[in-house]
């Protein structure tokens, strides 16, 4: 039997919960995340290239406006996606759904 769907949704900076979110992904087995590209000013690229390195195989979709650094992350496998603002959980899950079927992930 499935899992079903789990969101988890925090609104702190980057800097404070990239911790705690490591530490949640090392525990918990994630298929995807979904993230703003800037939280509270603060950018998300970093803390999603210390994700690949922990957790390659996870996929990680981006939400907000799309600009050169969401572009060029996308670009440069940092992030599978990007989706613009405002999203829904069903958006989010047809993009997984298409990203299973693209790539039999």
């Amino acid at each position: 039997m499935g899992q079903g769907l789990s969101a988890r949704t925090d609104r702190r900076p980057v800097s404070s919960y990239g911790g705690a979110a490591r530490k949640e992904l090392s525990t918990k087995q994630f298929d995807v995340i979904a993230l703003e590209a800037y939280i509270n000013g603060d950018s998300a690229i970093d803390f999603c290239m210390s994700i690949h390195q922990h957790t390659p195989t996870i996929k990680i979709i981006m939400a907000d406006m799309i600009d050169r650094e969401l572009a060029e992350a996308k670009q440069n496998h940092i992030i599978n996606d990007y989706v613009m603002k405002p999203v829904s959980v069903h958006s989010l899950m047809m993009m997984r759904i298409s990203m299973v079927m693209a790539k039999g992930a």
